[in-house]
């Protein structure tokens, strides 16, 4: 009888053996999915540190260009001076390690500019004047009249010094752009309209002819107008 139940007591051992094992052995089905966790967390933290150190190096590239802008403006404001003063171009070229060429470009461009220096101040002085003389806003015409140009000509001048106007405005800093803002209101349209969108809104030249249905020239010129009319109250309530 004993001998007869030898198998049964051993297939029951069997299984619990077997029971016990699955009980004690890991899940190993679930080894995969954390390795990929782990390794997702160690890419993401990879990445992390490469965009940290990208943005790192980038702020530092363009503060090296504003700088090295900032030297190039003065080297140009220094070389008639030093010309003046018996150097060459030769020897500034040495010095400053600046191709000849680009040195004459410089001197182009800088002569270019108190150029266009002299006609923001010719503008600045005649706009009060003829508000005055005639007691309303003035327009290109009557600008024209003034410097015995045409309308077409006070535009393009108005388009060339737009550069320096809003050169000026991005000076002044942050606070002259809110003052801009609320100065708007005293303009006429379409001034009030080109020097939002192309101050406050960002939006490019070309968007902006498209927008208003006018040419580059004229958005430029009406914007610098208008940028002639309140600056003197922009310089006055920024300082």
């Amino acid at each position: 009888m004993l001998l007869a139940l030898l198998p049964t007591w051993s297939a029951l051992y069997s299984n619990f053996t077997t029971c016990l094992m699955l009980i004690h052995l890991p899940d190993m089905s679930s080894f995969p999915k954390r390795h990929a966790v782990a390794a997702q967390r160690e890419r993401e933290a990879l990445r992390s540190r490469y965009r940290k150190e990208l943005r790192q190096l980038a702020d530092e590239r363009t503060a090296a260009l504003s700088r090295a802008d900032g030297a190039i403006s003065e080297i140009a404001g220094l070389i008639a001076g030093a010309q003046q003063a018996g150097v060459s171009i030769v020897e500034v070229s040495e010095l400053t390690g600046i191709s000849r060429p680009t040195l004459y470009r410089m001197i182009a461009n800088t002569s270019q500019r108190a150029d266009l220096r002299h006609a923001v101040i010719a503008f600045e002085e005649a706009l009060p004047r003829l508000t005055r003389e005639l007691g309303h806003t003035i327009l290109p015409y009557e600008l024209g009249t003034s410097f015995r140009m045409s309308s077409d000509e006070v535009l393009e001048q108005l388009m060339q010094i737009y550069p320096l106007l809003a050169e000026e405005v991005r000076s002044l800093g942050p606070p002259a752009l809110t003052t801009l803002s609320s100065l708007l209101g005293e303009l006429q349209t379409p001034e009030d309209t080109v020097l939002r969108m192309l101050l406050l809104q960002g939006v490019p030249k070309q968007r902006v002819a498209w927008s208003t249905q006018r040419s580059e020239r004229d958005v430029l010129g009406l914007a610098a107008l208008g940028l002639l009319r309140l600056l003197p109250q922009m310089r006055a309530q920024t300082k």
